[in-house]
C-alpha cells in the first residue's frame, strides 16, 4: 500500500499514515521503518504492508517511497 505521514511524534516514536487506498488512518512505530535513522516528517511518502492487531491495522515494514 502507498501513503503519506500525516502525524508524528518524535517523542512517543508513534504517528499515522493516511492511506491512499483507504479514508482510515493507520498507526505506524518508528522502528518499522527500513531506514530507522531517517527523520520522519509529515507529508513523506511511504510504503507499507497492514497487519491487524487487536486494536486495529497498523502499518509494517515501511518504506520511502
Amino acid at each position: 500500500m502507498e501513503g503519506k505521514i500525516k502525524s508524528f511524534d518524535e517523542e512517543d516514536k508513534l504517528g499515522f499514515i493516511e492511506s491512499e487506498d483507504s479514508e482510515e488512518e493507520i498507526l505506524f512505530v518508528k522502528e518499522d521503518f527500513e531506514d530507522i535513522d531517517r527523520e520522519i516528517e509529515e507529508g513523506l511518502k511511504v510504503e507499507f504492508e497492514i497487519k491487524e492487531d487487536k486494536k486495529g491495522p497498523e502499518a509494517k515494514n515501511l518504506e520511502l517511497s
